[in-house]
């Protein structure tokens, strides 16, 4: 529907042999995906395989990205002491010689600072992607379910009309037989 929408919107028209062809491809589709129900059922329970896992690479993450931001706090923490420890320590003549030492340090401590908070960023982006990807496997499962189970009321009512034909068969054998 949407396919015709948009070919619309562009101002050509469909014919009705390419609807034809569609709906020949969807009959094609819808059978396949009958014969093909088990390997969906399969591929169902790997997708949920993978959600856990997914979701214990998630913890993991959480747990690597608070390890990651307790040493920084630390290392900024040891930094910032030792930078105060020094500058008390030294005398009047000393803390011009070690000013150039301190801006190295803040450099320094900037440059940390920046590469912590870009392997944070890193990490908060992969876990946003790992969630997205969870969302995306969720729905891929329901739309495997809802499919999946239009298919068993397919195969429900052909078993019965076989059930019947089979029964409508035996019915006329036996006629014909004079059985009956």
């Amino acid at each position: 529907m949407d396919k015709i929408q948009n070919t619309m919107g562009e101002g050509s028209m469909v014919s009705e042999e390419d609807l034809l062809k569609q709906i020949d491809e969807f009959r094609e589709k819808a059978l396949k995906l009958q014969s093909m129900i088990s390997d969906q059922e399969q591929r169902a329970k790997n997708l949920e395989d993978e959600v856990r896992e997914k979701e214990h690479t998630n913890t993991a993450l959480d747990a690597e990205l608070l390890k990651k931001r307790e040493a920084a706090e630390s290392i900024v923490g040891e930094v910032n002491d030792k930078v105060d420890k020094i500058m008390n320590s030294l005398s009047e003549d000393v803390k011009e010689s070690v000013g150039t030492l301190g801006e190295d340090l803040k450099t320094t401590k900037s440059e940390i600072t920046d590469k912590i908070h870009n392997e944070n960023v890193t990490v908060y982006r992969n876990i946003q992607d790992l969630l997205k990807e969870m969302d995306k496997n969720d729905e891929l499962s329901k739309m495997i379910e809802s499919r999946v189970h239009g298919i068993r009321i397919q195969n429900v009512v052909l078993m019965i009309f076989s059930i019947l034909n089979f029964g409508v068969g035996i019915i006329i054998l036996l006629l014909t037989l004079g059985i009956i």
